[in-house]
């Protein structure tokens, strides 16, 4: 640590570099988190630290990157015992530092709960219906639900895969897929598909089954594999961290007895 100091008064002082090194403390600190619900992950919004006796400290000062202060008995006694007053008087019980972790440019888990807090799963399976018919170019897929990404494997003769995204409104969540395609050193988009959950009914029929549609194509991309798509959305439970764990109901052998 380097401080900027100046001996004597304005006009016939000058100014001096201290440079603090070696700071070494040593002794028993006792420390306080404070938890909150509310806060973001960890929880812990404020952390008190005060040492329970007083502890050990050394250190060296130089003055001009090159005089070591310590090294003068007179000096070193001096600085010692203004160091140490100021840390007992700031960091030994009653003294405390206290340290705000809350940071305020983050929303808490209690702002817009019903925006945030996922309603569902969808798992969508797709596949490849017709494996003789696919291109011989490198092509894959772009799912895109609000702020959640997934990118498939390359498409081949018996592709299939089944990303999952959580869900917040069923009314107002769209799916979008993207077919995307190397050329040269970039990518493109050879067509878009937008797949609104509200066309499904998926709060009641859970599974639908349909075909990509293409929303919107490339006028030099016409060879389009018929991709399979299957929609399953599972319903979550509601949580309330606040209210007493639900006991669940014990599952019953055949025959009616009851499993220990």
């Amino acid at each position: 640590m380097v401080i900027r100091s100046r001996l004597f008064g304005k006009g016939v002082g000058m100014d001096l570099d201290l440079a603090m090194e070696k700071l070494n403390i040593s002794g028993k600190i006792y420390a306080t988190f404070t938890l909150n619900m509310e806060a973001p992950f960890p929880h812990i919004t404020h952390l008190n630290l005060t040492f329970l006796e007083k502890p050990e400290v050394w250190f060296s000062v130089r003055v001009l990157k090159a005089v070591q202060m310590m090294e003068v008995p007179v000096l070193k006694t001096w600085i010692h015992s203004l160091v140490m007053d100021a840390l007992v008087t700031a960091l030994v019980d009653p003294g405390k530092l206290d340290v705000n972790l809350t940071c305020h440019d983050r929303p808490t888990p209690g702002q817009d709960m019903g925006d945030t807090v996922a309603q569902g799963v969808l798992t969508v399976t797709l596949s490849a219906t017709e494996p003789g018919h696919m291109p011989e170019d490198v092509r894959w897929l772009v799912l895109t639900l609000g702020e959640q990404h997934q990118k498939t494997s390359h498409l081949s003769p018996r592709w299939q895969e089944s990303p999952s995204f959580l869900i917040n409104s069923l009314q107002t969540d769209k799916l979008t897929v993207k077919l995307k395609s190397k050329r040269l050193v970039s990518s493109i988009t050879l067509a878009l598909f937008e797949l609104p959950l509200s066309n499904y009914n998926l709060d009641s029929a859970h599974v639908v089954e349909t075909f990509l549609q293409k929303k919107q194509t490339r006028l030099y991309s016409s060879n389009f594999p018929n991709i399979a798509v299957r929609l399953e959305y599972t319903a979550l439970p509601p949580i309330q961290l606040d209210q007493p764990e639900t006991s669940w109901p014990i599952p019953e052998a055949a025959g009616g007895a009851t499993l220990p």
